[in-house]
């Protein structure tokens, strides 16, 4: 379809390596010295322009611009599958996910 996809990346395997320079990729406690192999271990092509993501448990709750919010269950990381999708009177772009709710911030549409 020609847009960016949100991939399921499992956490970094680092190694040590003496001449590569020091990444965060450990959540900022990488040695000098060290680098993080990912490999993609699945995606799922929503239909529009993904941009962001929150995931909850199995569950990743991905704004998709102009066709709202898609709910992927990624309980198998290799093989996601939709859930459902909520679309927004705007262009989703960002989210936040509290307990049961999520909160899209969704341009011209405000908060929904």
């Amino acid at each position: 379809m020609g847009h960016w996809q949100p991939e399921v990346v499992p956490l970094a395997a680092c190694l040590p390596v003496p001449s590569a320079p020091a990444h965060p990729c450990t959540g900022g406690q990488a040695a000098r010295g060290t680098f993080c192999i990912l490999s993609l271990l699945g995606s799922y092509d929503t239909p529009g322009s993904a941009l962001g993501v929150f995931v909850s448990g199995t569950t990743a709750f991905v704004t998709d611009s102009s066709n709202g919010l898609q709910i992927i269950d990624v309980t198998d990381p290799t093989q996601p599958a939709m859930l459902g999708a909520s679309d927004t009177p705007g262009d989703a772009e960002s989210l936040y996910v509290s307990g049961t709710t999520a909160f899209v911030a969704d341009k011209a549409g405000g908060l929904q």
